[in-house]
């Protein structure tokens, strides 16, 4: 073997070692940014889930207050209707 025949050859394994160890470290952020990614996608999840609940129980509460409010309303109405003597019987149920 010559010695540019030799050189070639310790290029051409080099060149392979570093190929194989670039494609290592590529191997290796990839499954590193996967794993990055999957937690950020759960708690994005967990966050949304969060939010709606949230919102869900905000929702219920101010139709809770609304309801509270025509109720009152209706029953201040309807005594002061009964006081006239416009009324004679009334029940809420």
């Amino acid at each position: 073997m010559t010695v540019e025949e030799k050189i070639s050859h310790i290029r051409e394994a080099a060149m392979e070692e570093a190929r194989a160890r670039g494609n290592e470290i590529i191997d290796q952020h990839q499954k590193a940014l996967e794993s990055v990614f999957k937690t950020h996608k759960q708690e994005a999840v967990m966050q949304a889930d969060t939010r709606i609940k949230t919102e869900t129980a905000s929702a219920r509460q101010q139709l809770n207050t609304v309801t509270s409010k025509g109720q009152l309303k209706l029953r201040t109405h309807f005594e002061v209707v009964a006081g006239k003597g416009q009324l004679e019987t009334f029940r809420l149920q």
